[in-house]
């Protein structure tokens, strides 16, 4: 399958010289110049409303219709050559093309991380707890205002690593593809930032249609119950009268869901549900494009 797969690659590159899909230069699919160009995402959108929510976190009176404690799109996929970048590496099968998507997320959550919201040296109390503790990561120690009564200021420390799990693909669709294109975009966020990629925690059980033509409701009931725990890394853990499997690698921290495209947000919404089940504290969702 390696040896078929590398010759349709060849044989693409043949008939369709590699050039840079914004500027045509000869020889890359995307030249830095074009790379560095991409416009990255202002706003900051609730996943369920729409509403500008604070650094992407799902609204409280949202919360009930979404697993996703929040969202993060890295650019508009309705860019022409955001657009064109993606679909030549998701549907033209460009593994190539992973690391520059990666970098431009990368980009993207550093330039978060380096806010001015999150560098203040007093910062509010409220404006920490909403922040994602991921973009804390890499932000100094923070310090929170003095309460009353009290002597010395409370230092906010750098939090644990949250977990990478890039959305799984059914094993039919990975035999397709040859790869899982979030699963390269982790593979990449997971080298600038030294966070834990996981891949045989969560895993596709239902073949589904390819969401790309579908209505929002569609895309639910499509996607539904299409994920579930991967049994064989999970230990029986019971709370009263319900029993659960957990998973030590996530109980308790912050899991970040990777996809390439974010939509409706039905997809994150059912991995999200098996992710809380396995005793994850909160999962956000961190996407290269918002369609």
């Amino acid at each position: 399958m390696k040896i078929l797969r590398k010759l349709a690659s060849n044989l693409f590159d043949l008939v369709f010289p590699v050039e840079c899909l914004g500027c045509r230069k000869d020889g890359v699919f995307v030249c830095d110049e074009c790379l560095r160009g991409v416009k990255l995402k202002k706003d900051f959108p609730c996943v369920v409303c729409g509403r500008e929510a604070f650094f992407g976190r799902t609204h409280r009176e949202c919360s009930r219709e979404t697993s996703i404690d929040g969202v993060l799109c890295a650019t508009d996929y309705k860019d022409e050559l955001v657009g064109k970048m993606i679909r030549t590496y998701k549907y033209n099968l460009v593994r190539d093309l992973g690391p520059s998507l990666g970098w431009v997320m990368m980009r993207y959550l550093r330039g978060l991380m380096g806010r001015g919201e999150l560098s203040k040296q007093r910062a509010r109390k409220e404006m920490l707890e909403m922040t994602p503790e991921f973009l804390r990561f890499f932000t100094p120690s923070l310090v929170l205002p003095l309460g009353k009564g009290e002597i010395t200021n409370r230092i906010v420390h750098q939090p644990e690593k949250p977990v990478l799990i890039p959305v799984p693909l059914h094993a039919r669709r990975l035999r397709e593809r040859g790869f899982n294109q979030a699963e390269i975009l982790a593979g990449e966020l997971s080298k600038y930032f030294d966070w834990d990629v996981q891949t045989d925690i969560l895993t596709r059980k239902k073949y589904t249609t390819a969401q790309v033509n579908l209505k929002a409701d569609e895309r639910a009931r499509n996607i539904k119950n299409a994920f579930d725990n991967n049994a064989p890394a999970f230990a029986e853990a019971t709370a009263g009268k319900k029993t659960r499997k957990t998973n030590l690698e996530i109980k308790n921290r912050t899991v970040i869901l990777v996809d390439d495209v974010l939509t409706t947000g039905a997809t994150l919404n059912e991995a999200g549900m098996v992710l809380k089940n396995m005793g994850a504290r909160e999962v956000w969702g961190v996407c290269l494009a918002k369609d």
